[in-house]
């Protein structure tokens, strides 16, 4: 848990001072050509921005435990199939994994 914390403390650090200083980090990193081509012109600064956004948003709800279960398959919403079932027998002895 104070592993958690102190994660969040650096990165959500980290992402305030690349809002607060995104200025100053343009002029470290330079113009990126595919965020100024696809996106427009300033698409560098937005990109800059989005990044130090997405790190407060990921290391504010890492600590909550929001991505515990990210990815297991929980609850009445999953949807299975034919083959997550375990193999049944067939009535006449043969190996259903022939059949598949």
């Amino acid at each position: 848990m104070f592993v958690k914390i102190l994660y969040f403390a650096v990165f959500v650090g980290l992402g305030i001072a690349i809002l607060r200083y995104r200025k100053v980090v343009f002029e470290w990193t330079g113009q990126w050509y595919w965020a100024e081509k696809h996106i427009w012109r300033g698409g560098t600064i937005l990109v800059i921005t989005l990044i130090g956004v997405g790190m407060i948003f990921f290391w504010v709800a890492y600590p909550l435990w929001a991505f515990e279960n990210f990815g297991k398959r929980q609850g009445w919403g999953t949807f299975e199939s034919a083959y997550d079932q375990p193999e049944s027998p067939s009535l006449n002895g043969e190996s259903n994994s022939e059949t598949r």
